[in-house]
Formats: structure tokens, sequence, C-alpha cells
């Protein structure tokens, strides 16, 4: 395997922890932030918009659901994805249309390898909100991990359908399309949309985009 291929899937290895808001998953009105790993010490932070849960925007919440909610973000920070799971359950048990909630144990899932349980609760979040951007984003790494590119290529095309600014989706679209689809030229266009999307340097990205240049001549 070439060393672009390797570098690339270490590069994706690590998956996207999305860390919800409490007020994002219950009210739909607080900022949320997507924290991409690299294989680099660098961390991008990419600022996206606020996702709507307009089905709960009146309904108070219990404060023991608020303790449930932190104590299930420290397991997920402390990879403790079982634990993460039971708590956000719970949650799901009082507010069951909370996409927010569903994402995350998509996410816990997607870490314990149980890709099954990991694509229905990633669907469960984008059928109870249906502009979960981020939600059809982690929809197609998980098509992707079990060898549905072709959904997976649809996954992701929805979040930028919804969500054009979102450029963890391009990145993403970009592996897709040039480790597995071998479309190039897409490829290309993805990773460089995804740099001028976030605005910032990226040697591992451009580095690609040069090699795709050479594949493409």
């Amino acid at each position: 395997m070439p060393n672009r291929y390797i570098d690339m899937l270490n590069y994706h290895a690590i998956r996207i922890f999305t860390v919800i808001s409490f007020l994002l998953i219950f009210s739909g009105c607080s900022s949320l932030r997507t924290m991409i790993p690299s294989s680099s010490p660098e961390e991008l932070l990419e600022p996206i918009q606020p996702q709507e849960e307009s089905s709960l925007l009146s309904r108070p919440v219990a404060p023991e659901l608020q303790a449930v909610f932190s104590e299930a973000l420290i397991y997920m920070q402390q990879k403790q994805y079982q634990q993460a799971i039971n708590a956000f359950t719970t949650i799901l048990q009082n507010y069951p249309d909370a996409s927010g909630a569903s994402l995350n144990i998509a996410i816990a899932y997607q870490h314990l390898q149980d890709l099954e349980k990991a694509l229905e609760y990633v669907i469960q979040a984008t059928q109870n909100n249906p502009k979960n951007y981020i939600a059809f984003d982690v929809k197609g790494q998980v098509l992707r991990e079990r060898g549905e590119f072709k959904a997976a290529k649809q996954a992701y095309a929805t979040a930028i359908t919804i969500n054009k600014s979102y450029a963890n989706a391009y990145l993403n679209a970009g592996i897709l399309a040039d480790l597995y689809l071998h479309d190039f030229v897409a490829a290309k266009n993805f990773y460089q949309e995804y740099l001028n999307l976030t605005g910032q340097p990226n040697k591992k990205v451009e580095g690609w985009i040069i090699d795709l240049n050479r594949r493409i001549k």
C-alpha cells in the first residue's frame, strides 16, 4: 500500500468526536464545535451553526437529566463508551426525539466497532432531525466502514446540501472518493473545498492534492 494511503488512513483512523452541548440537544439554542483529530499534533477546530430541535423547544429539562448529560460527555471524553451509551440512553428514554443524544450513541458504538448499532442510532438521529448535517456526515463514515460506499457518498452529499460550509463533510467525501471510489478528480475538488472552508494551511491535505494532480495527469 502506498505511503500516502497509509498516511491518509492514519489521519482518518480516529473518528470525529462530536461534543453536543446541553442546550443543543434539548433546545437548539447553543453553538457547537466538532473536533477533527489529526495525525499531526495540531488539532483543527471547526465552528458550525446550531442545529434545531424544534420539537423540544418548550419542554422543561429535569435537573437530574442535566447531571446525566454532563456525565455522558465526561464518559465520551474519557473513551468510556459503554458508560456513555448508558447515560445517553437514559436521556433518550425521557426525550426520544433528541437527535444529539442519538448521534452521540452512534459515535460511541462506532468507537466500539459495533457498526450495526452505530448505523441504527445515526439513522435515528437523522430521522429525528433531518437538518442534522453532522449526523449525515457520521452516517457516511459508518457506511464507509461497512463497505457501503455508494450510500456513504449519498450521506456526505446530504450533509453538504444541508450545510455547504461544513468542512468535515468535504474532507470525508474526498477520502471516500480518493481511497474507495478512485474518483481522483472529485477527491481533489473535495479536498480543495475543505481547505477553502477551513481557511488555514494543512500540509497533509495539500500533499494529497499534489499527489492527485500527478495521478490525474
